[in-house]
């Protein structure tokens, strides 16, 4: 009795969206309450807060307009807090699954465990890994929702005649969110006269007219949307130009190679190879921290048990003896799933734009999603005996655990990107409007200096909402064309157009930054770091003729950071270095000299030899040379590149300090250990 309850509770239509669930709080919800915001999410939460609903309007003008209302639309009941923009963002993933099992379900209501088995594998799909980008991809799945909602009402059309007008009505407002939002899902809705075809009765060529009858209204809309993007936006090619157009125009053979190349290298990648793809993942994770590795072992064993259970209980594939039998059942999804790959890609073949594993390319195998799911479940219906549903047992259990190992990367760079503001905060108290921040090598993954310029600017002009933004941030090895950065040459115009707000300064008023934990941020020192090796040969050129540290504003108490931020880290060795850095600018060197007492005490050691010329400089500025010579040989020590910036910071320090026998006695004795000039 017991058993057959389970087994018809497992059947009931309410267990799939439950499973689902499951299975995506292994994939994404374990790490939910320490992620926080990635790449354009900053950006855009930034432009929301500080100008608002026209501030984003601004921001998606030359991008994807009606796509900006739905942010606009959902800022207003969000706040700042990243756990509620991850619980948002999981729900449309989950919703999105459930809406393409129901659609499925109803094109064809004679396989519904093929239909579970493709709603899993595109819900976990194991090539696309920004899902913590709660801020962005939210609003992307709201529109493959309404996508799916699209199909999803055309069949119900064909299944209810008597309320045809009311579904088909739906369906064409929801095909319209799709069309009018973005460009990724755009030629997916092409896919519609194919999933007609399964749902209809009729046969041979009647069947294609009655599906392509049905499909009528939505094709006017696309072609009609079509042309009004093609022909009529005025921003729709701003971002991306379409250059295989013009290849084709001056070498049609190699540029239709290339794109049949593109088409078939892509289509394998995201469709076929990205199943193989969370076994290279997985190689990685011994590297991973202790708790990602656990988290992700949770993850992989709970859902291979889970589907595992499944499988045999309700979802098992049952293929026929026969492997034509077993092809008749299996056409249906590889066709579906071809097509699918291959309306997928346009918009990134027509651009030339990479479609990769791994940030930031990934994004682009968004579309790829629904034709590579169909394939899977296709090509495994081939298989015979137990072997299609152990495999897809496998294939999901692995790509659950791939998701939750990103989802750990993800929380690591949070917590990196968190560090380099609150040790900003605690060396830099304001900074004069118009400063640009140079930097090199940012140690951030889901991150650019774009993402970062947007807390910048919250943090040091939280109250400026004018259109002229105070503060750049720029990283040399992303922002080539900013020549005049790259060259270190004085006197020239820094711009910036952040679409919600412009940036204007110069290359006078630089100030050079250095990070890579687990060494603490640095203000890079122009006159003692000119031949540093430690520092990127790029950053130590900008740094030696552009910096210019006078653009701290010294004399200011500490800003505030914005509430996600918080709380602030503990008081460990980088927050005494950036103080007693700080007080060094202030000169003064009482509180550099307690400081380094207190740093010292900590048992704790700088992880960059520079780490150390504050307190020098203090114990030097208040005659404990003794100390200085002991901070100036343990720096000097670390490696031989590190003598000429021990050199230049003691002739610095012969100038402005009054002669001693103690000085003189210090100053003979880092000479016996360094050849200084």
């Amino acid at each position: 009795m017991v058993r057959r309850n389970l087994t018809a509770w497992l059947s009931h239509s309410i267990t799939f969206p439950l499973i689902l669930f499951l299975l995506l709080v292994l994939a994404y919800g374990l790490f939910l309450p320490w992620l926080g915001f990635y790449w354009d999410d900053l950006p855009m939460l930034w432009i929301g807060k500080t100008y608002g609903a026209e501030g984003l309007k601004a921001y998606f003008a030359t991008k994807r307009p009606f796509w900006g209302l739905l942010y606009q639309i959902s800022m207003t009941f969000l706040g700042t807090a990243p756990w509620q923009w991850q619980l948002y963002a999981f729900f449309w993933r989950w919703l999105a699954g459930v809406m393409l099992w129901l659609t499925l379900r109803q094109a064809r209501p004679q396989q519904p465990t093929e239909a579970a088995w493709i709603a899993l594998a595109f819900s976990l799909y194991p090539g696309f890994g920004q899902q913590p980008i709660s801020i962005v991809y939210s609003h992307f799945f709201i529109v493959l929702t309404a996508f799916f909602g699209s199909l999803y009402a055309s069949l119900r059309a064909i299944r209810t005649p008597a309320h045809r007008w009311y579904w088909h009505s739906l369906g064409l407002m929801l095909s319209a969110i799709n069309l009018l939002s973005m460009e990724y899902f755009f030629l997916l809705d092409l896919l519609r006269p194919l999933l007609l075809i399964q749902a209809l009765t009729s046969t041979g060529a009647q069947r294609w007219r009655h599906a392509l009858r049905h499909s009528l209204p939505y094709l006017i809309l696309f072609v009609g949307i079509g042309l009004w993007r093609a022909f009529f936006f005025p921003y729709q090619t701003y971002n991306y130009q379409p250059h295989i157009l013009t290849a084709l125009a001056a070498q049609p053979l190699t540029a239709i190679g290339h794109v049949l190349t593109r088409i078939l290298n892509d289509s394998l990648r995201a469709g076929l190879w990205v199943w193989f793809y969370p076994l290279q993942r997985l190689t990685m994770l011994p590297t991973a921290g202790p708790r990602t590795l656990i988290f992700t072992l949770v993850a992989l064993a709970a859902a291979l048990s889970l589907l595992f259970f499944m499988g045999r209980r309700t979802w098992r594939l049952t293929p026929p003896s026969g492997f034509s039998q077993r092809s008749q059942a299996a056409r249906p999804w590889l066709g579906l799933g071809s097509a699918g790959l291959l309306l997928a890609g346009w918009p990134f073949w027509l651009t030339d734009l990479p479609v990769h594993f791994g940030f930031p390319y990934d994004r682009f195998t968004l579309p790829f999603m629904l034709g590579a799911a169909c394939l899977l479940v296709g090509l495994v219906r081939l298989l015979p005996a137990s072997l299609p549903t152990a495999f897809l047992v496998v294939a999901l259990g692995l790509a659950t655990a791939a998701q939750t190992q990103n989802s750990g990367d993800c929380r690591r760079d949070w917590e990196v990107q968190r560090a380099l503001f609150w040790q900003m905060a605690w060396r830099i108290p304001a900074l004069k409007p118009g400063t640009t921040i140079v930097m090199q090598g940012l140690p951030l993954r889901y991150y650019s200096d774009n993402s970062l310029t947007a807390p910048l600017n919250w943090i040091y002009a939280p109250e400026n909402p004018t259109s002229r933004m105070d503060y750049l941030l720029v990283d040399l090895d992303v922002r080539r064309s900013h020549w005049a950065l790259q060259s270190g040459i004085a006197h020239q115009p820094v711009q910036v157009d952040y679409l919600a707000a412009m940036f204007t300064g110069s290359t006078d008023q630089v100030l050079v930054l250095y990070y890579q934990p687990p060494a603490c941020l640095r203000v890079v020192d122009p006159v003692l770091e000119a031949d540093n090796l430690f520092l990127p040969p790029r950053l130590r050129h900008v740094a030696a003729r552009l910096s210019a540290p006078n653009q701290i504003e010294i004399a200011t108490p500490a800003p505030r950071l914005p509430a996600f931020y918080a709380p602030e880290p503990p008081h460990g060795w980088c927050y005494y270095y950036e103080q007693a850095d700080l007080a060094r600018q202030r000169r003064d060197w009482e509180t550099v000299v307690a400081l380094a007492e207190t740093a010292f005490a900590l048992g704790d050691y700088p992880n960059d030899p520079a780490e150390r010329l504050p307190f020098i400089e203090g114990y030097a500025h208040t005659g404990q040379w003794e100390a200085a010579l002991t901070q100036s040989l343990e720096a000097a020590r670390v490696a031989p590149t590190m003598h000429g910036v021990v050199c230049r910071l003691w002739e610095r320090l012969l100038r402005e300090t009054p002669t001693s026998p103690q000085r003189e006695q210090a100053h003979e004795a880092l000479r016996q250990e360094i050849p200084c000039p």
